[in-house]
């Protein structure tokens, strides 16, 4: 059995780090970040390093097993990193509404090398970016930019309208009556001339 670099450095006893790297898959293209100081190839993707401004909240899955909505935020981020953001979303929320966010783990050694590739642990689906400005002391402002992310497993529970129904039909085309006498026909017996 072949184990992993990860788990034969725990085994040796020797010191893993962890970090989390966040992949936003936006229309046109993903953005790839993790809050590292530098550029990070892991995977077989770049990621871009937040120096430690990134938080992610609301990933962890809780007891009750409720879809938790995550929160990523980036705070007092500089001009090129804005200047991606603003450039994946082109003013448009079709760029990222309904698109997939990953949270993955990657493990290091002690010099901050990669040992393996890294782990799926959370995805959502992104709903709403907002970009706002923080007056900061001594005059200037702080960027603050906060994507909102609903867990993939919310609204699991609710059936699909995947039937040739009414109901499903009003659900997907509100005042459509073609569907109207559908359960009418569902027990009918149509007799053949021949």
């Amino acid at each position: 059995m072949a184990l992993s670099s990860t788990i034969k450095a725990c085994l040796a006893g020797k010191t893993v780090r962890a970090a989390h790297l966040v992949e936003f898959c936006f229309k046109t293209q993903a953005r790839r970040v993790w809050n590292g100081n530098y550029k990070l190839h892991a995977g077989g993707h770049d990621w871009f390093g937040l120096r430690k401004l990134g938080t992610i909240e609301g990933f962890e899955q809780g007891n009750d097993l409720s879809a938790e909505q995550m929160r990523f935020t980036v705070s007092g981020v500089d001009a090129r990193f804005l200047n991606i953001i603003k450039t994946a979303i082109g003013e448009d929320k079709d760029e990222y509404v309904g698109r997939l966010a990953e949270v993955f783990l990657c493990f290091f050694d002690e010099n901050w090398q990669v040992l393996d590739s890294p782990v799926a642990l959370a995805a959502g689906i992104m709903e709403s970016l907002e970009v706002t400005r923080v007056p900061m002391e001594g005059g200037g402002t702080r960027r603050i930019i906060t994507l909102t992310a609903t867990n993939i497993f919310y609204g699991r529970g609710v059936p699909p309208a995947s039937y040739f129904s009414n109901r499903d039909q009003q659900l997907r085309h509100p005042g459509d009556r073609g569907l109207e006498h559908m359960a009418e026909l569902q027990e009918i017996v149509i007799q053949i001339p021949w």
